[in-house]
């Protein structure tokens, strides 16, 4: 989810630019964070774009010219709550010795960092966005493959991965594991030797260990 010397910005989709000739800039602003209170509210599979409309206090042709649907509300929240995490790890990483070892630290600080973001926790939990981020062909699929960065490509051109494994492998297994690894926190209580301990066998080594030569009688 997170680059190693860098995130990538977040994106908004939407059908109007933040600020027109006509539009004030903050009305988007105030579409955002209507959708905030609602998903905190209702939650996100409730929330409708009348509710969000409401709280902002527009109209719904109001918020239709800034975002399309709840869902492209729901994606730029995302980026905005992701890109608060890729902060947090960027100035908390530090790159270790092999890819296993930097994953591993690397996983472990974003897992950390979305147990304190209760809207992504939400959006993990409520919506497909792992499911679909985890689909080599969609949107959310290339930018976390943008956020994971030069991690990636310098393990892969060294060939710290096992060899059968491609980038869009890797990137879809790491992205399913997040959400793996949120639910199993916030289940069960684990210390942090214990978190690393179990990202690093469950989850990295499987991807940095070669797979093993059967032999043909």
């Amino acid at each position: 989810m997170t680059q190693e010397a860098g995130g990538v910005s977040a994106k908004v989709q939407r059908k109007q630019p933040l600020s027109t000739a006509d539009e004030k800039p903050t009305t988007a602003e105030r579409i955002v964070a209507a959708a905030y209170r609602c998903f905190d509210d209702y939650g996100i599979a409730k929330t409708t774009m009348e509710d969000v409309a409401t709280a902002a206090g527009l109209s719904r042709a109001s918020v239709y010219k800034y975002f399309g649907s709840k869902d492209e509300i729901v994606a730029h929240i995302t980026d905005l709550e992701i890109g608060k995490i890729n902060a947090e790890v960027r100035r908390r990483f530090v790159r270790r010795a092999t890819i296993a070892e930097s994953l591993t630290e690397c996983l472990f600080l974003v897992v950390r960092a979305a147990m304190r973001n209760h809207c992504l926790r939400m959006v993990l939990q409520t919506i497909d966005y792992p499911s679909r981020a985890a689909d080599p062909g969609s949107e959310a699929h290339r930018k976390q493959r943008g956020w994971w960065g030069t991690l990636l490509d310098d393990a892969l051109r060294t060939g710290e991965f096992a060899r059968d494994l491609s980038v869009d492998d890797i990137v879809s297994w790491l992205t399913l594991a997040e959400q793996m690894l949120v639910i199993k926190v916030e289940a069960v209580e684990i210390g942090d030797d214990e978190l690393r301990r179990f990202i690093r066998r469950m989850v990295i080594l499987p991807l940095v260990q070669k797979p093993r030569q059967t032999s043909i009688q």
